[in-house]
């Protein structure tokens, strides 16, 4: 198994500004470093405690995160305002899925979602949809699990504020329903493409008119 690629970066604590060297992952093979998995969806590869005051704080850097037996790679880019970003590699640009992210939030969601086989495309319709039905399109959703025996999917609910308000079920049939629909939708390949809420509704927008 190779070692992670690890970063030495100078931090300095929010709450008492002292400053310590903390160890960073740009890039993550889940492959070849699968323990690093649970680093992203417990948020531990991004929590940093202070070394003088012991407060813990959150450090989001970019990260590159890639499933080759997948087929897919994921970039985290905090705050970035891009809607695609090309890929030169050619190894990373041949693979499957190229999603672009800008929280740990969205990063996990994606790992979790293309881990289980389901296609985000489809799930960010099934967002939509959902999101309308409840008559709140200031919110926002994100996947959190698949019950199988139960057949269906749950999304965590957050208000305009950002806080979690609750969880949401949404049932198997709705997800194969919409499929055929994100299939028909074209991707540009080559690019980490950033598919999320607004990418719905402009997709959907666009084949409406």
């Amino acid at each position: 198994m190779n070692k992670p690629t690890i970063q030495e970066a100078l931090l300095r604590c929010p709450y008492c500004s002292a400053e310590q060297q903390q160890a960073l992952y740009p890039v993550v093979d889940l492959v070849e470093n699968p323990s690093l998995k649970l680093g992203i969806l417990t948020d531990s590869l991004f929590s940093v405690r202070c070394c003088e005051c012991s407060n813990r704080f959150s450090v989001v850097h970019e990260m590159l995160v890639l499933d080759k037996d997948a087929s897919f790679a994921l970039l985290l880019a905090p705050d970035s305002s891009l809607t695609e970003i090309k890929e030169p590699s050619e190894e990373i640009r041949d693979l499957g899925t190229l999603r672009l992210v800008t929280s740990s939030d969205e990063l996990k969601e994606k790992v979790i979602l293309l881990d289980a086989g389901l296609d985000d495309t489809t799930i960010e319709l099934c967002k939509m949809y959902l999101l309308m039905k409840m008559e709140r399109p200031g919110y926002t959703l994100l996947y959190a699990d698949h019950q199988v025996g139960e057949a269906q999917m749950l999304f965590t609910l957050f208000n305009e504020k950002g806080e979690m308000e609750e969880t949401i079920q949404c049932s198997d049939g709705l997800y194969t329903q919409l499929l055929k629909t994100a299939k028909a939708f074209s991707l540009k390949q080559g690019f980490f493409l950033r598919i999320d809420q607004s990418w719905a509704f402009k997709e959907i927008k666009n084949s409406a008119g």
